[in-house]
Order: C-alpha cells, then structure tokens, then sequence
C-alpha cells in the first residue's frame, strides 16, 4: 500500500533495505521537518552503511541485538510527536503484522493513517508473497 497523503502534520516512515528507496523519496517530499524515519537493518555492517549514505536524520535499527531496538525506536518516535503521523511501512512480513498491531493498540494510531504492506517475507519468493496477499495471509 503508498502512501498517498503529503498534507498531515506529521509522517512516520518505517522500512528496511528493501524499502530504503521509498522511505527516502517519502521523507523527501514530505520535509524532514515534520518526519521520523526509522531504517531497519539486519546487521551492525549494513547498519554503519545506511547511517553513511542517507540522510543523517535517518534513526538506523541494527536488528542483530534484537526486535526490542525496532519497537523501542517506534515507540519514542510516535510519542515525540504532536499529533497522531501517517505511517508509512515497508519491511518484512512478520515484522510488519508486530508492528502494525503496536501501532494500533498499544498507541492507537487509526487504521486509517497507516499505508502499511509486507515487501518480503523470511522463506518466500516474490511469487508466493503475492499469492499470499491475495489471499490476504502475509
């Protein structure tokens, strides 16, 4: 799912190596003023890669020292702002249902502000993962 509203208050853009691209070019039109962005990457190695190339206003996740860093890093973001963001995520898929369900129950951001799709999922080809949205089971 895109995000499709560059009017709000504030945004919160999540994603991972796969999405890098899309959460820049969000952030950008959307200003960094107004914007968290959250990079999460698998390891200390990719991590101090991002961290070199993007922006410096990109907060990057090293994912190896445990899902806590991600959630922790959600968390801090959404309270830090004045109002409820548009959330924009693309990573993997189970972390994508975790952080989806953070999102709306523990920091009741609406349904509606999230833009929120699994770009890939740990053991499956692009293929299967589009079966499985269809079937709405990723």
């Amino acid at each position: 799912m895109k995000l499709k509203n560059f009017n709000e208050a504030s945004y919160l853009l999540i994603g991972d190596l796969t999405s890098i691209n899309a959460v820049a070019a969000y952030a950008k039109r959307v200003g960094a003023a107004k914007t968290k962005v959250i990079i999460d990457t698998p390891d200390s190695i990719n991590a101090a890669m991002v961290k070199q190339h993007w922006p410096s206003h990109f907060e990057v996740i090293d994912s190896s020292t445990g899902t806590d860093a991600l959630d922790k890093a959600l968390i801090n973001a959404v309270n830090s702002l004045n109002t409820k963001p548009q959330v924009f995520m693309g990573v993997e898929a189970s972390v994508n249902k975790r952080l989806l369900k953070r999102l709306t129950q523990e920091l009741n951001i609406p349904k509606s502000n999230i833009s929120a799709s699994p770009y890939w999922k740990q053991g499956v080809n692009a293929n299967q993962l589009m079966l499985l949205k269809k079937l709405g089971a990723a």
